[in-house]
């Protein structure tokens, strides 16, 4: 992902948990937005590799993900890019 599309991410959502592997590969960003939806930054080995808004839904259900990622539950395959 461009270094550009980070950024813009990073500062328009504000951070709200932090979520790392046991083996520190694997990392998970939880954020809100002003319009109060949350999401999730996908890092791997210091690299952001993806994010994922979840419009309508409660923080419970990006910490659920961002938890899954760090424990390896969820495959790369499976987080998408919403930027």
């Amino acid at each position: 992902i461009p270094s550009d599309t980070v950024l813009s991410w990073r500062m328009r959502m504000k951070l709200i948990s932090e979520y790392h592997s046991d083996d520190n590969y694997r990392t998970a960003n939880v954020y809100l937005d002003s319009k109060d939806t949350y999401g999730v930054e996908y890092i791997m080995h210091d690299t952001v590799v993806s994010y994922r808004l979840f419009p309508n839904h409660s923080v419970h259900m990006a910490e659920d993900a961002a938890e899954n990622w760090v424990k390896y539950i969820m495959g790369y395959e499976h987080v998408t890019t919403d930027y």
